[in-house]
């Protein structure tokens, strides 16, 4: 998804027609975040998971910079919950239209090296 979403802002960044960036989800989640269960199986690895992490927060990070260097306005369009790093995505974008008790933080301590 990470990729995905980087791909996707990317080529809006260059399309001169599009004034305005709305992104937005379908079902109960806007965004849950990072995959747990991935996080959590790359902790098996001989270094505890520090290269995936590293990897990992390092693409993270790279789409919200991508977010917030496009010359569009970004609007969240929220209508689910938003935790953890989906949380992170909505914060970076100009701005957002949240359905009550959208946000969340993640409190388990998953993915931390």
């Amino acid at each position: 998804m990470l990729a995905e979403l980087s791909a996707g802002f990317a080529v809006l960044a260059t399309d001169r027609s599009i004034r305005v960036v709305i992104l937005a989800a379908t079902g109960k989640a806007f965004c849950a975040g990072h995959n747990l269960k991935e996080m959590q199986a790359n902790r098996q690895a001989p270094d505890q998971g520090a290269a995936y992490f590293a990897n990992l927060f390092e693409r993270c990070a790279t789409l919200m910079q991508i977010i917030t260097a496009l010359p569009q306005p970004v609007i969240a369009e929220v209508q689910g919950i938003a935790v953890a790093a989906g949380c992170q995505l909505v914060a970076t974008c100009d701005m957002a239209v949240a359905a009550d008790a959208a946000f969340g933080v993640d409190a388990t301590g998953v993915g931390f090296v």
